[in-house]
């Protein structure tokens, strides 16, 4: 196991992977401005990777305990998404089902529309309902 999966590193493998240079990070140590690395006995720097982070040294770096938070917002991210894909889905049936009763309903009106105009002949007009009852043929 790495110092860094262990959770502190050296001030060269601190510079290894962050964008400033060992000189800068040197002088932020000198300084106190992360106050949770320590000296080691040897006259290194024992730097904790939380601290790296949380000072910007490393910005690309997630902070230590946000993976079970993005893992949680990820998962109920994906939760909402499938269940609004389900909600899509039902109203594009029901949509697809509209459609198609108003296509049947539009065939059926052509049809009777074809019935009627067959139906009417440019015959002689007829007369009323009473002259047909009334008269003697």
């Amino acid at each position: 196991m790495s110092s860094a999966e262990a959770g502190y590193v050296t001030l060269a493998e601190a510079a290894r992977r962050s964008p400033l240079s060992l000189a800068t990070i040197r002088r932020r140590l000198a300084a106190g401005r992360i106050p949770e690395a320590e000296r080691t006995h040897s006259g290194g720097w024992s730097i904790p990777v939380a601290a790296l982070v949380s000072h910007g040294i490393w910005p690309s770096t997630t902070p230590a305990g946000d993976d079970q938070a993005d893992t949680e917002t990820t998962t109920a991210e994906i939760e909402r998404l499938t269940a609004e894909l389900v909600a899509m889905r039902h109203r594009a049936e029901l949509a697809e089902t509209a459609r198609d009763a108003a296509e049947r309903n539009a065939d059926d009106l052509r049809t009777a529309m074809r019935m009627l105009e067959a139906g009417r002949t440019p015959s002689a007009p007829r007369g009323r309902w009473w002259h047909r009852q009334t008269s003697t043929d």
